[in-house]
């Protein structure tokens, strides 16, 4: 395994919220788009992986804004300033993960390969997804997360 890692920065339109995504140099940046509803209204396409790193520092923490829906297992998180959903991010069996809207990387179009359809996923099947593609190594600057009460109560 290539230890080595891409490093790429991103941010909000205000800059507010800035970024730096370590993406493992041996992986392909492939992005996902999901069909949800909270996804169809935003066009976001999502980059994850658990040996990625991404670590977000928020200049102003009460300009950030979080938005959970549905299975309330996801905290979306939006720059209040400029409205851009940079991430979302989700607690499991103790540990946070993250999966970062490519959109938001500076200098970076990617493009879409893939669509998938969450709809009607079961919760558990839903968390062992999210650990096997989002990002394991997270951290926040500035700005505490918590985990939905829902998720934060669910068995591992």
């Amino acid at each position: 395994m290539d230890n080595l890692m891409r490093q790429r920065s991103g941010s909000c339109h205000c800059g507010n919220v800035t970024y730096e995504l370590g993406w493992p140099d041996d992986l392909p940046l492939v992005p996902r788009r999901c069909s949800c509803t909270f996804c169809a209204k935003h066009s976001p396409v999502y980059v994850g992986h658990p040996r990625a790193s991404l670590s977000v520092v928020a200049r102003d923490p009460s300009a950030i804004s979080k938005y959970e829906f549905g299975t309330r297992t996801a905290l979306f998180h939006c720059c209040a300033n400029c409205g851009v959903f940079l991430f979302a991010t989700c607690v499991i069996d103790g540990r946070e993960y993250a999966v970062l809207n490519a959109n938001t990387l500076d200098g970076l179009a990617p493009p879409v390969t893939e669509t998938r359809n969450y709809d009607g996923e079961e919760v558990t099947d839903r968390l062992a997804r999210r650990s096997t593609n989002w990002i394991a190594n997270f951290t926040m600057s500035g700005l505490e997360v918590s985990p939905p009460p829902s998720a934060a109560a669910m068995p591992g």
